[in-house]
């Protein structure tokens, strides 16, 4: 029950609270290809070269980046490696969140 609960508040937070260093986050959309069938949904992030072309061809966005989660291992103290999840992003990736 307390894991269920404390679960409960962090989705909250996160899903809640502001983005940080974002004036106005009302404005931040996310673009990626979305499948429906049998009930059941797929996403999937956009390609890169889908990424160029919508980055050349749009002119109704401000600016655009991409980001991808990526599972990456680090080595850390007696040579042990470590599982991280990452989030890689392109170089103007915080200008467009600024």
């Amino acid at each position: 029950m307390g894991t269920s609960s404390a679960e409960d508040s962090a989705t909250n937070w996160l899903l809640l609270r502001p983005v940080p260093g974002v004036a106005d986050p009302d404005t931040l959309v996310r673009i990626r290809l979305e499948q429906s069938n049998d009930g059941s949904s797929f996403a999937w992030p956009i390609s890169h070269p889908d990424f160029e072309s919508l980055r050349a061809g749009t002119s109704s966005l401000s600016a655009l980046a991409a980001s991808t989660a990526e599972s990456v291992h680090v080595q850390v103290g007696g040579g042990i490696l470590e599982r991280l999840e990452a989030e890689l992003v392109t170089p103007n990736y915080f200008d467009v969140l600024d």
